[in-house]
């Protein structure tokens, strides 16, 4: 496993290093448990991964980029704006100090540049199969990021839908439009907007939209248009769908009234925040950035699973927790099934001191999973190398974290730490209206289907180079279905189904189509009970 995370020494290392002891941290330059009198994070995290019974361990210190890199990627981002058409006032006043400043969005905003470069370029052919950051949590975005930022990054002319990004907007869409609609003359009364306590009207041209000679379509253009010349300079994205208007905001809008009614907003409708790639909010993430690292190398055959965590509460008061867990209900947890959301503290035991250091689960999570066989879910299994927690969470605030797609952990028997639920944070799917969880909620699911593909990839390897005919495709066949009886007798997988195609348009290639049945995880076991009269009883009865 690799371990990401701020490193106090000054000189650590730029690249992962493999640290198998204790003492290899100071040789290695990763400094030991303190470092000027402060607990050292990412030996911390070492030690958190060891206890937890992880067998081969790579860090990777978390930093920033330095001053001298930050000043040439701020300039750059200026200096294309400029050549953009942007004048010269409001480039700098876009990204001046963006990286430069001393603001602690500043900060975040180089160490994520680093986290990023170091992930999606220098780690790229790194093999790995369990990835966690820290130093950064599932909470942490980063806005005002622009292309010139990445100049190392492959496809960063796509900036800004590259990997690590999330797009959003507030969203506002109107009822299907009932034609004729009708625009008068002497109207003033045409979109009213409320944004940020200030309305924004949209007049448009008086017109009548009848859906032969003038379409919703022509309705799109020309409020497309009323807001363009808008003296506000409101950025809004307007598009058509089957008929309604659906507008795209950067902040929380509300339609005021006043508001032409034949356009199919009601009065008091607030724009809802959605992720969408139409959106017009673009912010960096860690969470994302991690997952879509994980699902790159996965589709590279290196089949990984990135791990991050939450902030921790202030306190561990009672109203304190509750709060707490509550605005972790908050979060976005649609993410990626190859990123795990952990949301539950653990204590770690520092050598020289003895003293206890509270660290988000993540690291010692991720050292479970990695013992574990992949048919084997980390439900209910004990965390190993855990000296205290500093807070429980109720069940009632278990079950509503699992739903959230948080991995939390609970006291079993007053005396044992157990993962909740093995979830991962998979985009649930929608369905004509009707919401249900990925195939891929389930961390057993992901990892068994990666076992699969791993071991047909293994079966086919022998017959590269050798001649695409039907004789070697028997020979295929045998290989590919020995490799899954294999996984079958091992109880990884309840069946399969698989075919071999030539692609006539690619001579040189062959599809394995292949269907798994994964062994699916007891979850729940439902204990029915019911009372008797004893036998004495019944005998005295005469029964």
């Amino acid at each position: 496993m690799l371990i990401i995370a701020p490193c106090l020494a000054k000189e650590a290392p730029d690249e992962p290093v493999l640290i198998r002891s204790s003492s290899e941290l100071i040789q290695s330059g990763f400094g030991d448990f303190y470092v000027g009198g402060e607990i050292n994070p990412i030996a911390a995290e070492w030690k958190a991964a060891a206890d937890g019974g992880a067998r081969v361990i790579y860090l990777a210190a978390l930093k920033e980029i330095d001053a001298e890199k930050a000043s040439e990627l701020e300039q750059s981002a200026i200096d294309t704006a400029v050549a953009n058409g942007s004048s010269l006032v409001e480039a700098q006043a876009k990204f001046k100090e963006v990286l430069t400043g001393s603001t602690e969005t500043a900060r975040i905003r180089r160490r994520f540049i680093y986290f990023y470069e170091l992930l999606m370029n220098d780690l790229m052919d790194f093999t790995v199969d369990h990835v966690v950051v820290k130093g950064a949590t599932l909470e942490d975005e980063v806005s005002n990021l622009d292309a010139a930022f990445f100049p190392e990054i492959r496809n960063i002319e796509d900036f800004p839908h590259i990997d690590g990004m999330i797009t959003s907007s507030y969203v506002l869409e109107s009822e299907p439009l009932e034609y004729p609609v009708v625009i008068e003359v002497d109207t003033t009364d045409a979109l009213i907007l409320n944004v940020g306590g200030v309305n924004v009207e949209l007049k448009l041209p008086a017109k009548t939209y009848d859906g032969v000679s003038s379409t919703t379509a022509d309705l799109v253009s020309d409020l497309s248009d009323a807001i363009d010349a808008h003296a506000s300079g409101i950025r809004v994205g307007v598009r058509e769908d089957n008929g309604r208007i659906v507008l795209y905001f950067e902040e929380k809008v509300t339609v005021a009234s006043g508001t032409n009614a034949n356009l199919g907003f009601k009065v008091g409708a607030t724009a809802t925040w959605k992720k969408t790639n139409l959106g017009l909010i673009h912010k960096g993430s860690f969470a994302q950035t991690i997952a879509d690292y994980c699902s790159t190398k996965t589709l590279m055959k290196s089949a990984a699973i990135g791990y991050i965590g939450v902030k921790s509460p202030v306190d561990t008061k009672v109203s304190t927790i509750r709060k707490y867990a509550d605005n972790l209900l908050q979060l976005d947890t649609e993410i990626s099934p190859y990123l795990q959301v952990v949301g539950s503290e653990v204590g770690v035991i520092l050598p020289v001191t003895n003293s206890v250091h509270y660290i988000n689960g993540a690291t010692h999570y991720a050292a479970l999973v990695s013992t574990l066989r992949k048919q084997s879910a980390p439900t209910n299994k004990a965390i190993s190398g855990v000296k205290a927690i500093r807070f429980d969470y109720s069940l009632r605030q278990l079950s509503r974290l699992t739903a959230k797609k948080i991995v939390t952990f609970r006291l079993k028997d007053s005396t044992q730490l157990v993962v909740t639920d093995g979830v991962t944070t998979a985009p649930s799917i929608s369905i004509a209206g009707q919401t249900r969880d990925s195939d891929y909620a389930r961390l057993s699911t992901l990892r068994i289907t990666q076992l699969a593909i791993q071991v047909v990839r293994d079966a086919v390897d022998p017959f590269i180079g050798e001649a695409n005919e039907m004789p070697k495709y028997n020979a295929l066949n045998t290989a590919i279905k020995s490799a899954l009886e294999s996984i079958h007798e091992a109880g990884a997988i309840q069946g399969y189904k698989f075919t071999i195609a030539n692609v006539s348009s690619q001579l040189d290639e062959a599809t394995v189509v292949l269907e798994i049945v994964p062994a699916f995880e007891l979850r729940k076991v439902e204990v029915q009970v019911s009372l008797a009269p004893s036998d004495d009883y019944l005998q005295s009865l005469g029964l």
